[in-house]
């Protein structure tokens, strides 16, 4: 009787924890909304790469051909954009006109797609960390610090494709995650296919996209890897049986659950880490029943499939190529950037530390009426993150770092282990952090391979990865319980949110006055 009132105590608390995190998710979509959305208008001329990625999506609809550098995807939801923006009832009042090329549509209407779609990457985001862990209090944090970045928010305001690659590869490893929590095969092949569908479709927003996928292919290996090292471990182990001879091992009871959690073609029984009082299991470790040829399918084929569907309307847009002449074009354009093809190009390595920023629009005020005639002001849109949450989240990758490197010796030899200890050997800690710092780094270290001229909006799938992290270092950090480490994570976060708002107006390009703006440009790397 204790025991059923203990478990219905339990049920209740888990119900409540659920209904304040549906809760937060929801404020983090609205607080990022407003951010995204208010003076949209700002700037009715094509900031950056608005030139070409507004007018490309604009000549989807004037059917005009052209010729870019990219996957057709991002083009077209910005296009979707501006075709719903004529059921408008209520019109626009600012209009954005570049006569040299036709282009002649309100502000709003190629830059509010981004804006909606940028407010849901906090809540991607979140809802990622929390398939990783089953952490409520995680999931926030990590949501709250993503929709406090200052790059995030500068590229969801302007019609940009780097936010269409983000949203699609974070689908696509939610619904990797859910499809490894899933104990029925024709379940988790329904969420492995919508995997590849969200692969496949950030690869055609850019080929960056890969890099979502590539950490899951790494870490797929290490866990079969350690898999069929613990199943010659425990049959080498077992004694040799009488009546069969030395050539086969009779095994004890206790070891068969084992072996059978280890072998890829059974299903796994749910393991129990505590969090809080619900038992959860932890994904990576149904990741080892995943077979070679579902991992190729699924995350393979699949994707490959739908990168290929997708180019279909543009080659009948533009039918002068076919599709792999398509992507002849785009590797020779890419092949033929330079190295140094702008005074913003920025090694790969400086990006976690803001080594350099890159301006996205600069206007010069002259002030001709009133007290303040005579002085000037300046709008200026930098495309640089939240400098003390980037600052943070570097150091951050190094502790996980550290500890992914440190549980994978014992994840690796975990073989002479019971089924029962296998957490205590790595996974619930070591395998989180195995999965953020993979990620992390498919995503930033084909860029050291990489010639061309780079950008640091190119860091911005591995920051995602960078703001987990964070937010993994002080989960674990609170859950200690101990009062002051519980002050320090309260006043990193307490900077970050000053940082945010300090440098808004950088992000949002507001007026400010020379000593404003030389107040917030700490660096020469980061100035025009």
């Amino acid at each position: 009787m204790q025991q059923q009132t203990s478990f219905r105590v339990a049920k209740d608390v888990l119900k409540t924890r659920q209904a304040w995190f549906w809760i937060g998710l929801v404020g983090l979509f609205i607080g990022s909304a407003v951010f995204r959305f208010w003076g949209l208008a700002r700037f009715n001329v094509l900031v950056y790469d608005e030139f070409y990625f507004a007018k490309f999506a604009n000549y989807y609809l004037t059917s005009t051909p052209f010729l870019d550098g990219h996957p057709p995807l991002g083009k077209y939801l910005i296009a979707l954009g501006i075709w719903l923006s004529q059921f408008n009832p209520f019109g626009y009042s600012v209009r954005t006109t570049v006569p040299e090329f036709g282009f002649d549509l309100p502000t709003v209407s190629y830059r509010w797609m981004n804006a909606l779609v940028g407010s849901g990457i906090p809540v991607l985001v979140a809802l990622l960390a929390y398939q990783l862990s089953h952490r409520y209090r995680y999931a926030l944090i990590a949501g709250l610090l993503t929709a406090l970045d200052g790059l995030l928010l500068v590229e969801s305001r302007y019609a940009l494709i780097n936010i269409y690659l983000l949203t699609f590869g974070l689908l696509g490893q939610i619904f990797f995650l859910v499809a490894l929590s899933r104990p029925e095969k024709a379940q988790r092949n329904r969420w492995l296919l919508a995997a590849g569908i969200g692969f496949g479709a950030s690869m055609s927003v850019k080929w960056t996209g890969l890099g979502f996928l590539l950490g899951l292919y790494v870490l797929w290996g290490i866990v079969q890897g350690a898999n069929a090292r613990s199943r010659q471990l425990l049959l080498s182990q077992q004694p040799s049986s009488p009546s069969t001879g030395s050539g086969s091992a009779t095994l004890p009871a206790a070891s068969l659950p084992y072996i059978k959690a280890v072998s890829p073609s059974s299903p796994q029984p749910k393991t129990e880490a505590m969090m809080g009082s619900v038992l959860v299991s932890h994904p990576l470790r149904q990741l080892g029943r995943l077979h070679w040829r579902d991992l190729l399918f699924y995350l393979g084929v699949i994707p490959g499939f739908v990168y290929s569907l997708i180019w279909l309307p543009h080659i009948h847009h533009d039918p002068r190529h076919s599709l792999l002449g398509y992507q002849k074009q785009l590797y020779t354009w890419h092949t033929s950037i330079s190295g140094q093809a702008h005074s913003y190009c920025a090694p790969w390595y400086n990006w976690p530390w803001l080594g350099r920023s890159r301006p996205y629009y600069i206007d010069q005020i002259d002030l001709t009426t009133g007290t303040d005639a005579g002085k000037i002001m300046y709008q200026y849109v930098s495309g640089m993150g939240n400098p003390f949450l980037w600052w943070q989240s570097a150091i951050a990758i190094v502790l996980v770092a550290g500890v992914a490197l440190w549980t994978l010796p014992k994840i690796l030899a975990r073989g002479t282990a019971q089924a029962q200890s296998f957490d205590a050997l790595g996974w619930t800690t070591g395998g989180t952090a195995l999965y953020i710092l993979l990620s992390y780094l498919a995503n930033l270290l084909p860029w050291a391979a990489i010639s061309r001229c780079s950008i640091i909006y190119h860091y911005m799938p591995a920051s995602l990865f960078s703001f987990l992290a964070l937010a993994w270092v002080m989960d674990r950090v609170l859950e200690s319980k101990d009062a002051w480490k519980e002050a320090i994570v309260g006043l990193l976060v307490c900077l970050i949110v000053f940082g945010f708002f300090f440098w808004l107006p950088l992000f949002w390009g507001l007026p400010l006055t020379p000593d404003g703006l030389e107040a917030r440009v700490w660096f020469k790397f980061w100035s025009w």
